[in-house]
């Protein structure tokens, strides 16, 4: 068997430092010597590569997210865009409010924000805290105190709601929510 080292092993170092916490699966037609210093292929045929990022996330980088999925899901919510509400959830997912409910797919969770009345005047949300938690190494929680305002920005809702996030699509999105309570 001839053996063939890659030409990309002078930086394959650098490379892995760059790509963190990537794993990479290489399928060839002989065995594969991954080391430090390179990629060394016993047979010369690769048929697959394929990649699959899930680069290691530390605590404060996975909170910033929620809540920036948090906001992006506010911000839908106040423009009405539902189908857009839709995308900040996995599914299947659990809503408690008014009752437990389950729901297993993004167009029934766009139509339960379309059927559910807001409340008459309401213009936008505040969200005046919004503490994330973490639960385990896969799931977190939103607690969020927040307001919503008519046009006049007088306060038609005051609330409080939790909201559980886990990253099981590629990404955190809520895969159950309680609230709002009032």
């Amino acid at each position: 068997m001839k053996k063939v080292t890659t030409p990309y092993r002078p930086y394959l170092r650098e490379i892995l430092k760059l790509l963190g916490g990537l794993v990479a699966l290489f399928v060839v037609a002989g065995i594969v010597a991954f080391n430090w210093d390179g990629v060394e292929f016993q047979y010369n045929k690769l048929f697959c590569i394929s990649v699959a990022a899930n680069a290691q996330e530390t605590e404060e980088e996975i909170i910033e997210l929620i809540k920036t999925e948090y906001m992006e899901y506010i911000e839908d919510f106040i423009a009405r865009d539902f189908e857009a509400v839709a995308t900040h959830f996995q599914v299947p997912t659990m809503f408690r409010a008014p009752s437990l409910t389950v729901v297993t797919s993004h167009q029934e969770i766009a139509q339960r924000y379309a059927n559910n009345p807001i409340q008459e005047g309401y213009e936008y949300t505040t969200a005046d805290r919004l503490d994330v938690h973490k639960l385990s190494q896969d799931v977190y929680y939103a607690d969020v105190d927040f307001r919503r305002y008519n046009d006049s920005d007088e306060v038609i809702l005051q609330s409080r709601s939790i909201y559980f996030f886990s990253k099981d699509t590629g990404s955190w999105k809520m895969f159950y929510m309680n609230g709002p309570t009032n």
